[in-house]
């Protein structure tokens, strides 16, 4: 077995038996993707590549895969331009990872809210621990999700439950997860890593460039281009007065 390991911006990677291991690392803040972590993401994947990783595994620490995007750095955003720069590392780093040309398998062990779950969306394959619980809250904050991010939810979910999740914000947990197509399967928490492991090792056993053709068709069969009037509108939203009031007492620590 050979193994590598790297580190930064509270992302943690190892390289074992060709698995990139990949682990939101900010358990304090049940792994809030700040900014830097959305831009040190696509860097992380590419360094487990070039390290001998043939598929990656992304996880969170301590009991949350992510809450979402960091809260406390949203609401120091004053200007199109920093809303701008903040949207497009997000934006960036999800497509990013839905286009990476490894298979990626989201392995959640705990809330997945917010970005957490855009992230979730991007991976190829969610396994999920049956403690794991799931929203995306954005009519409650008042902001705007672009329709790539939305597409990837509708893809999996189906237009109704899309609308639901979304118009709604409420949390759901892994058995509704389950039986709305977001997730593969549900495990015992004790035992979801172990099969996501499992999962991962028969992946690797076999043809990569097969996989990969098989990711880019079923990719390409679902994909749509978003517009710049929609990028704009998502930019927006993080600038508008009822996101203002709706995160009004965030502060940071």
């Amino acid at each position: 077995m050979s193994a590598t390991e790297n580190s930064s911006a509270s992302i943690t990677v190892s390289v074992r038996d060709q698995i990139g291991y990949v682990l939101l690392n900010r358990p304090e803040q049940h792994n809030a993707m700040s900014r830097r972590m959305w831009e040190t993401l696509p860097k992380q994947l590419v360094s487990a590549k070039e390290s001998g990783a043939k598929l990656i595994i992304i996880s969170g620490s301590g009991t949350s895969f992510a809450s979402g995007a960091d809260l406390v750095e949203l609401a120091q955003i004053r200007t199109f331009s920093e809303a701008k720069e903040n949207w497009q590392a997000i934006a960036n780093c999800l497509n990013f990872l839905a286009s990476f040309d490894l298979p990626i398998i989201a392995c959640i062990n705990g809330a997945c809210l917010g970005g957490g779950l855009l992230l979730a969306c991007a991976c190829d394959i969610r396994y999920a621990s049956e403690q794991a619980t799931f929203a995306l809250p954005v009519a409650k904050l008042g902001i705007v999700l672009d329709d790539q991010n939305v597409l990837r939810l509708t893809r999996l979910i189906g237009p109704q439950f899309a609308k639901e999740l979304m118009f709604t914000g409420q949390v759901i947990d892994s058995k509704k997860a389950m039986n709305i197509g977001l997730l593969a399967s549900i495990h015992k928490p004790e035992q979801l890593a172990l099969y996501v492991d499992e999962q991962a090792r028969k992946i690797v056993a076999n043809a990569g460039s097969s996989i990969l053709a098989a990711k880019r068709s079923i990719d390409r069969v679902c994909q749509i281009l978003t517009s710049q009037e929609n990028d704009e509108a998502v930019i927006e939203s993080y600038l508008s007065s009822e996101f203002r009031a709706r995160i009004k007492g965030v502060r940071p620590e």
